[in-house]
């Protein structure tokens, strides 16, 4: 929110702010101008909120809503403490208070919902052996279009997995991926799918994954791209 207000305040020095708050994970956000809401100002306000939904609320890395404690986590710091975790931490030293109620839940819980959420990651993503087949090519030539940015890939346990975005529902690759990575080349892969998943208003209800799909203009997504680059 700091950094906002000082973005704000460098395009409208004497705007006013009525509230500032995360409520379930979502930034409300709420100001005024003397002279009317000028769109640089109302865009950046846009563009905070809509990066609130997707960046980890405890590391900044790239997250996600989660229902049970509302907040917005990476699946680093969403995973609660084992009890044989919770023990050590505390025989080490560490506050009671620093840990939360779900701390206490068993190993067997806690490992089942690792594999539920290792499942869930999985589903957003192709190997490169689907991807061959689809593409009626070998795996070898699926890593070399990886390697020249023509596809987008992402490491999981040392392998390159394919987000599954840019396919088409008929298993063809998206228009203009090429360059569409190349106008993301700066941005994180976790941000990056999260940014290609989500429904735009500016494109009138789609994400850019389907706005592309349905054969739309591909400049429209590489200037969004290209803003949110251009963000502090």
């Amino acid at each position: 929110m700091l950094e906002l207000d000082d973005v704000l305040a460098r395009i409208e020095p004497d705007y006013r702010l009525l509230q500032a708050a995360k409520r379930n994970g979502d930034l409300v956000y709420r100001a005024v101008t003397d002279g009317g809401t000028p769109y640089p100002f109302d865009e950046r306000i846009r563009s905070a909120q809509f990066r609130a939904r997707i960046t980890c609320e405890v590391c900044g890395e790239a997250g996600q809503p989660r229902t049970r404690s509302r907040t917005v986590l990476c699946d680093l710091h969403w995973k609660p403490l084992t009890t044989g975790e919770l023990l050590f931490a505390l025989t080490a030293g560490g506050p009671a208070d620093t840990f939360t109620d779900e701390s206490d839940q068993t190993a067997v819980e806690y490992e089942a919902a690792s594999a539920a959420a290792d499942r869930a990651r999985n589903a957003l993503h192709f190997a490169a052996a689907e991807v061959a087949e689809l593409l009626n090519i070998c795996e070898e030539d699926v890593y070399s279009m990886f390697v020249r940015g023509e596809v987008a890939g992402a490491d999981r346990d040392g392998l390159v997995v394919y987000p599954r975005w840019q396919f088409t529902e008929a298993g063809a690759l998206l228009p203009g991926l090429p360059l569409v990575l190349k106008s993301a080349r700066d941005i994180d892969s976790g941000t990056f799918q999260a940014v290609m998943e989500t429904a735009d208003e500016d494109l009138n209800g789609l994400s850019p994954a389907r706005w592309l799909a349905e054969g739309r203009s591909v400049g429209v997504v590489v200037e969004l791209l290209r803003y949110l680059r251009r963000l502090p």
